[in-house]
Formats: structure tokens, sequence, C-alpha cells
């Protein structure tokens, strides 16, 4: 531990009298009294001692990596080579602000938190289990001054608790942040620990007007970057202006959460996962990590049970046949066991022969979305109905799920396990089904991909048992009955069936079986990252830095990135 704590009580013992800092820090933020501020009781003050440490985080989000340049952001250029620097840092997917900013306070992945859209729930995360760093410290150390200065009030909201920290600030302006980290700096009992969060190069970032997007190559995006810098440089010149830097032991981070692709992010590619982490100390010796990933052709791997692993971009194409043809008039079942191996997804389709990117399109997708949600999306180009089903894909175990359309009825029922399923919600009217036109698309059917087979987002799971009967709605009975069954030849329906793969796989083919075709298997891209390091791996580097233990209990999945 860096802190000599009997030369502390000493001191108190021979000075008692010493005062409370008589900073206020109960000033109004500027952004119309967005939250209470520093309401808690002022610590007792903190008596400057050699080589007391203290951590900076400085966060800038959507910040490249490749705007770090001497001519973009001179300032933090020239902390990154006096550091070490990680510009090839990966954040993880799904690349959400909130994914990144989770990822990095709770020292864990977005399968252990689950902040897993740009929204934020306590019902649907994981706070509880995996909180932020800072009510660790609260627990280890409780008398210790920290602090949360951010212009994301949302951070606040959910993730850094008010009990968590001596004093947060938030303000939608990053200039009032600024000045707030300033202030807080000036301190003669600065923060132990100190957070912040600038949101300017993001806004940017989103922005479609003409100079917006996550580009070097974009006007607004560079003069944004370079204004967060100076901000950046007058931060780090207050630090080293304390009368008492000298005696201190600072280690400044600069991260950011997430990198970009046009005016968005969210996705898996590179440029939005590519994220970077500064990590500067007088004992880190300055080390510049940026080796970049390389991309092959995805493996066609098989899971525990044999079945194909779809991961990767890897997908299996059905036949464009017209028993596959569903127009107005064709009742249909489709079934099939499904397995989500994760649950950080914003919306794959796992099946389907439509262009999911609207879902106006015509064509029927099945979609697995957060927290396990099961999604059914049916329309013919005009009318459109969403059915979900929540908590159907979380537990990554094997699933039937069996969907008939009765076209005669005009009545679509879904199963689940064997039992018939109300919605949990609905987006249109379930007596659309009566009306609802051709689903015939220009697309085939796919597994593990919408119809185009191009779409952004990747299923990662397993897929078997697939069937689909042409011209009938399989009836309740039978498919309750046979829901944990292989497919046979004794099946009331058999002689309607006109798709039907198992599982299994040879080479580049899923197996069809009872006289099916097998289904050709396309390989996406795989990324190798090299050991690439995590932006979860922040939390721990700030511990080793303090010598607090890193005990078992916080589940975390980063390691300490350097040495002190």
């Amino acid at each position: 531990m860096k802190k000599i704590f009997t030369v502390f009580l000493a001191y108190l013992l021979v000075f008692p009298f010493i005062g409370a800092c008589t900073k206020s820090d109960n000033e109004a933020p500027s952004n119309n009294g967005e939250e209470p501020q520093d309401t808690t009781p002022a610590p007792v003050p903190f008596v400057h001692i050699p080589d007391s440490s203290k951590v900076l985080i400085i966060g800038i989000d959507g910040c490249l990596p490749a705007a770090i340049t001497a001519e973009l952001m001179p300032n933090l250029y020239n902390l990154a080579q006096e550091s070490y620097f990680a510009s090839n840092a990966l954040a993880d997917v799904p690349t959400w602000s909130a994914t990144g900013w989770a990822s990095i306070h709770t020292g864990t992945g977005p399968e252990k938190h689950n902040y897993l859209i740009n929204e934020w729930s306590e019902s649907k995360t994981r706070l509880a289990t995996y909180p932020s760093f800072f009510k660790y410290l609260k627990e280890l150390k409780p008398n210790w001054r920290t602090s949360s200065i951010v212009a994301w009030s949302v951070l606040h909201n959910f993730l850094i608790k008010q009990d968590m920290v001596t004093m947060r600030y938030s303000s939608s302006d990053d200039g009032s942040v600024e000045n707030k980290v300033k202030q807080e700096l000036q301190r003669d009992s600065t923060s132990e620990v100190t957070f912040v969060h600038f949101d300017g190069v993001d806004h940017i970032g989103h922005d479609a007007n003409p100079g917006g997007s996550y580009s070097t190559d974009s006007t607004r995006y560079r003069a944004a970057v370079t204004t967060v810098d100076a901000r950046l440089g007058r931060i780090v010149t207050t630090l080293k202006a304390r009368p008492t830097y000298n005696n201190e032991n600072w280690l400044i981070v600069v991260v950011t959460d997430h990198g970009g692709i046009g005016t968005g992010h969210g996705g898996a590619s590179y440029s939005e996962r590519n994220a970077f982490i500064v990590l500067n100390n007088k004992n880190i010796t300055p080390t510049l990590v940026n080796t970049p990933p390389t991309v092959g052709p995805s493996p066609v791997d098989a899971d525990a049970d044999g079945y194909v692993l779809y991961k990767d971009g890897i997908y299996a194409t059905l036949p464009k046949t017209a028993d596959l043809d569903f127009d107005a008039n064709k009742s249909f079942t489709i079934e099939m066991d499904v397995r989500s191996d994760v649950l950080n997804y914003q919306d794959p389709s796992f099946f389907g022969n439509k262009d999911w990117n609207n879902g106006n399109n015509p064509g029927i997708t099945f979609v697995t979305r957060n927290n396990g949600e099961l999604l059914l999306n049916v329309a013919d180009g005009s009318n459109r109905v969403d059915l979900r089903f929540d908590g159907v894909l979380f537990d990554k175990v094997w699933h039937r799920i069996s969907v008939t359309y009765n076209r005669v009825a005009g009545k679509l029922a879904v199963y689940i396990d064997g039992t018939k399923r109300t919605h949990t919600s609905i987006n249109g009217d379930v007596a659309t089904f009566a009306t609802m036109g051709s689903l015939t698309s220009t697309f085939p059917f796919r597994v593990a991909q919408d119809g185009t087979g191009v779409y952004g987002n990747q299923f990662n799971g397993g897929i078997k048992e697939l069937r689909i009967f042409s011209g009938v709605a399989v009836d309740s009975a039978t498919v309750v009955s046979y829901h944990a069954k292989a497919m046979d030849a004794s099946h009331p329906n058999a002689a309607s069936l006109a798709i039907y793969n198992p599982g299994s796989y040879t080479a580049l083919q899923l197996n069809g079986a009872l006289g099916k075709p097998a289904l050709d298997i396309t390989t996406g891209e795989a990324y190798n990252y090299y050991d690439a390091p995590h932006l979860y791996s922040i939390v721990p580097t700030i511990f080793k830095f303090y010598g607090l233990e890193i005990k078992s209990e916080y589940k975390w999945d980063g390691v300490p990135l350097v040495n002190f």
C-alpha cells in the first residue's frame, strides 16, 4: 500500500485543529441543476505525504484512435508518447456507449454486466452483481474522497450511484465538466480517484450534417477532437500545477468507449470496436501496443454437441423453391431448435427470408434480442406484425421454437418448448394475420442470417432440427407431441415436409435427412486480435496501481495491463 497511514494518524494527533477545506462543491451545474451536487459531509482533510497516489480517468466518448496525432490532438499525442499506449484496444460488442462505459467501470464484458443497448435499465442489467469499481473502493477505503464528473448524466443515474462516490457532478456542457475537474484538482484534498467523461466528440460523430461522422476526414470531427484535446491539456496543466504534485504519484488514464463507422456504432466491425487506452505514470515504461488485427476466413467448427457453431458470419442457405414461396394463400409451419450463446445482441436474424434492415420488407424473420428476447417479424411490404416473447433464449441451452400459420383461419401461433405462448408485447395487430399478403421475398431463407446474408449483427450459437412444412399448419397436438422428438416418417404431416436438416454437417454442407436437400454453408471473416487489450482491463490496472487485492468475488474479466 502506497499510503503510510501511521504518518497520517500521527499528523492528526500533533495537529488536532486542522480545519476542513473551505472550497465548496455545492455550486449548481450549468445545466439547470441536473442533479444535487456533492451533498455528502466533507471528509477528514487529506494530509499530503510523500508518494501519495491518485488516479485521474479521462473518458472521451467516441474518440477514434486515428485522431491521436500531433496535428489533431497534440496534448494527448505527447502524453501517449510517455505512456503505455494501446491504439488497438477493443470495445466489446455491441459497441454502444452504455456497453463501453459499463465494461470500463465494472471490469467485465457484456456477457456479465449485461448493458446491451444504448439505454440504461436496472431491470435489464446486472448492476447489483457487477457494479462500478467505485463501489468496491468505497468498501475498501471508506474515507477516500472520490469523484465523478460527467457530460452524460445517465452514467450517474444507473452506473455510478450517489452512495458510491463522495462527489458527483453532471453537465451536458463539456466546458462545465472541464471547469469542475480543474476545481477538483485544485483542492488541497483532491480525490484519490476522479472519473471524467466528455461527450462532445461523440455528438459530432453521430451528426449526419456536413462535416460530421466518425472520421478524421470530417472537418467538424477534427475540430471536436482538437477541442477536447485542449481541455485535456488544461486539465493536465492544472494537475501538474498542484503545490504538492512532486510529492504525489499520479496515474492518468485516458480512454474511449468505442469507435465508429459513418455516423453510427453498435456493430462488430473493427472500425466500431477499435478503441484506445493511455496509461501514464512515472513508473510506467513508455510502450506502444498497436498490432492491427488480421482477417481470414472463419472456420466451420462444431459445438459441444457436434452441430455447426454459427459465429463470425457463418450461415447456411436454403434452396429457393416453390415449396418455400409462402404466398397469401399458403399455410406453413417452421420449427427449429435454437441455442443462443451470448446475450449481447442488438437484433440479429437467426432465420428468415427478408431484408431485415427494414422490418416492413416482405418476408418473415426470427430475431433474438437483449436478455434472450425472441422477436418474430412478419410483413408483406404493406402490413407488419412484430411479436415479442421475453426470456426465451437467455440460458445458452436448446429451445424448440415452432411457428404455425394457418392461412384459412387467418391465425399464426408460436410454441416454445412445446407450449403455446402468448406474446409479451406486439407491434401491430394479430388481426392483420387474417389479411396478410405474400411473405415471398426476392431472397432465400437463410440460417443464422437474414435473407440478404449480409446483415451486420451476427447470431452466435446453434440451430438444429430445422423442419419446414409447406402448405400445412401443423395442429397443436402434433406440435406438442413432437417438440422433443427428432423428425421421422411417422409424423402426421411428413408428406408436407419440404426441409429437414437435423444439424449435422460435412465440409461446407448442412446435411439433409429423409430425402430433403442439404444446405450450403457460407463462411464469414474471423478477426485475429493478437491479444489486444480490452477496455475491461482498466479497473484491474487501477487496483494494481494502488496495491489493492483483486478479489475473486469481483469476477472481473480484465487483468492489469502494466506493473508499477
